[in-house]
């Protein structure tokens, strides 16, 4: 693993690129430390190039492995710092035979002289960490499944020791074709949980394979959703959520649903309220997929967070548009409902104050509460609070597409809103001074890189104290 692209942040750092060289290794090494096996070793060839070797993996493994670590070290490490985003991991894999790694000297001398360009090559970056990360786990279903084994392993624990008497085996043979029964429908319920994956029922023996074509493996909802992103906007894209701090209570506890995309100069957010060339309908049908298939009704009280999903209003507006999306709403639960907050994003200076007050009540019976993003210059007023608006506020991308005074527009946010009892929020907030400028101004919720990365799934509420924004800036 070799970090490469180097002389470009060299000439663009200078005498500095010599003092974040230590700190980089010391946040490479400790991540790569905490992702070992105990069988893995880890050897440093010379700065930032090293080689580690994993026993009992094969090129496969070992290059999706590989390709998980630098993707984590991109994601953690190189892209949230401006400065460092260009960085790249050239990864080498090549086989090595057990007698090369029999003594420590063996497996230097084996290492360092062997030719890199041997194996097989990959470089991962910012263009390409996202497709190269762990697959997410649905959680729900592992402890679904967990449950049902569980219970299938209590039965058999209620089971007595078989009897050595003949007169006994009777009712020991009852128990255990009640035994059978129990675990043939608990394997059936797991069958049906794993989308149509065919459960063997208990007692049956394996049967002997059939030659007829296989047919085609059917594909997840996530994998649909992500099929649909790629056709919709491009393989460059990405859905994710952004963690929303709640300033006052010092807690990350929601999580703001957008689109991504990874271009080759940098990554920006599709949604962020600015004219783009995707309809809006589109983005927010694939946005209400996203949160409805992780906003689960199961999470633990003291893990349990709020999802903003952003609309348009044109959306709204629309009946043919907004009827396939209300039928994703409806189809939420209670607790899903209260778990859920929806954004009404892209109205303009010309939107009558009627018409979001429809809208608004058109959507409020299907979520915790509206928020409203206004558009630069607009001011909060009472009417808000009476249209069951309870939150208004700004993404920064619409201030500096109008070139508007951010500074004035935060503080009279931040005033106005606190005058009408309104929730204020300011979202793409990727700078301290913007970060600074938005707390010392009173808003109630910030959002941004500053705050926090974009994430494939919301973490849950986790503390987050004032310091917390300079921790990376104090890091270095």
């Amino acid at each position: 693993m070799f970090v490469s692209n180097q002389q470009k942040i060299r000439n663009t750092l200078k005498d500095r690129w010599s003092k974040i060289v230590p700190m980089l290794e010391l946040q490479i090494g400790k991540l790569l430390q905490d992702r070992m096996v105990p069988e893995d070793i880890l050897l440093r060839k010379e700065t930032l190039d090293y080689y580690l070797i994993c026993p009992g993996r094969d090129e496969t493994e070992v290059s999706s492995h590989t390709e998980r670590l630098a993707a984590r070290i991109c994601e953690k490490i190189f892209c949230p710092d401006k400065l460092l985003e260009d960085l790249q991991i050239n990864l080498y894999i090549f086989p090595l035979k057990p007698t090369d790694f029999e003594s420590s000297s063996g497996i230097k001398h084996f290492i360092f002289e062997h030719e890199d360009s041997e194996g097989r090559s990959m470089t991962v970056g910012r263009h390409n960490y996202a497709s190269c990360r762990p697959e997410h786990i649905n959680n729900k279903l592992v402890r679904q499944i967990s449950g049902l084994r569980s219970t299938c392993d209590s039965f058999f624990l209620k089971l007595s020791p078989m009897p050595e008497k003949d007169e006994d085996l009777l009712p020991y043979r009852s128990a255990l074709a009640r035994i059978a029964e129990a675990t043939k429908i608990v394997n059936l319920t797991i069958g049906k949980i794993l989308d149509g994956h065919a459960a063997l029922p208990a007692g049956n023996s394996v049967p002997k394979p059939v030659a007829v074509a296989a047919a085609p493996a059917s594909p997840t909802t996530e994998t649909k959703l992500q099929n649909e992103l790629a056709a919709t906007i491009g393989e460059h894209a990405e859905l994710v959520y952004f963690p929303i701090w709640d300033v006052k209570k010092q807690l990350v506890n929601s999580y703001r649903a957008a689109i991504v995309r990874h271009l080759p100069s940098e990554t920006v957010e599709l949604n962020s309220g600015a004219e783009t060339d995707i309809a809006a309908h589109l983005i927010d049908w694939l946005l209400i997929q996203k949160t409805q298939q992780d906003n689960i009704d199961d999470q633990d009280g003291g893990d349990a967070s709020a999802f903003v999903l952003p609309l348009h209003i044109n959306t709204l507006l629309s009946a043919q548009h907004f009827t396939k999306i209300e039928l994703r709403l409806k189809a939420l639960s209670i607790v899903q409902r209260k778990q859920l907050k929806i954004e009404v994003i892209g109205a303009t200076h010309n939107t009558i104050f009627e018409t979001i007050k429809k809208q608004v009540a058109k959507i409020r019976i299907y979520c915790a509460s509206v928020c409203f993003r206004l558009p630069p210059g607009a001011k909060p007023t009472a009417n808000f609070r009476k249209a069951g608006v309870s939150s208004v506020g700004f993404h920064v991308a619409d201030l500096l597409n109008e070139k508007s005074n951010i500074e004035k527009e935060i503080e009279q946010l931040a005033m106005l809103s606190e005058k009408y009892h309104l929730s204020s929020f300011v979202y793409g907030v990727d700078s301290i001074a913007e970060a600074a400028l938005s707390i010392g101004s009173g808003v109630n919720f910030i959002s941004g890189h500053t705050v926090g990365n974009a994430l494939e799934i919301p973490w849950g509420t986790l503390p987050f104290e004032v310091e917390s924004l300079y921790a990376r800036v104090l890091s270095s």
